[in-house]
């Protein structure tokens, strides 16, 4: 079972109360969370890009992502038209390696269709075309996910790597919003053990270099008001 983003904070917690001579040690939560989810973004970026192999653990899936036609407007320049769908509201961020977003898969909601990964300029192309636009094709870009329209769906799924867990657990499933309601600190937090002793590690490192840090600060501007 994987551990819960709560647990890692309470270690964190625990841990840096031990490890500083301060009568005002606690940190505030959300200040702890931010640090873990950025040295687990960087260390599961460096993995990918050593072209080491995630397990299970790092995934979330984004069970129903709803679609609508998209608008028309530009995107770097090139022209998308009616022939696309896009999802209603932006994703949350997914981790990218150096070559791309660490996306598993995108498929429609029973499985059945599976889209590939393409570029927007060949997304655009092909949706216009009578044989080439029956591809199923999608592009992840600034936090929105566009599909080409072989089949009209209302909704599709993603599984993918994200940076912040919390926003990808509770990102809106079309049709069902139960996950609003659960405490953040119950959520996964979305890696296995062995990087989770790493995260918590560094985590420490970065946390005891500010917390030394404002104790020079503090000492300085004491010698200096002397």
């Amino acid at each position: 079972m994987l551990k819960t983003i709560g647990e890692y904070i309470n270690e964190v917690q625990t841990r840096y109360s031990k490890g500083v001579a301060s009568t005002d040690t606690r940190l505030k939560n959300r200040f702890i969370y931010s640090k873990l989810k950025q040295v687990r973004a960087t260390l599961i970026t460096q993995h990918v890009n050593k072209k080491q192999f995630l397990n299970d653990s790092f995934y979330q899936v984004l069970p129903a992502i709803e679609l609508e036609f998209y608008n028309g407007t530009f995107i770097d320049s090139v022209k998308i038209n009616n022939q696309i769908l896009v999802s209603k509201k932006d994703l949350p961020v997914i981790i990218s390696s150096i070559n791309k977003p660490i996306i598993d898969f995108v498929s429609n909601i029973e499985g059945s269709i599976v889209y590939n990964n393409t570029s927007m300029i060949t997304l655009k192309n092909s949706a216009g075309r009578k044989y080439t636009g029956e591809k199923s094709n999608y592009v992840y870009y600034n936090n929105k996910l566009l599909i080409s329209k072989k089949i009209i769906v209302k909704a599709v799924s993603l599984r993918a790597v994200f940076e912040n867990p919390i926003e990808a657990y509770l990102y809106p499933v079309f049709g069902n919003c139960e996950n609003n309601c659960v405490s953040y600190y119950d959520i996964p937090f979305y890696c296995d053990d062995d990087m989770g002793k790493a995260i918590i590690e560094l985590t420490m490192e970065e946390l005891l270099k500010t917390y030394a840090a404002k104790k020079e600060d503090k000492t300085g501007d004491t010698i200096d008001n002397t």
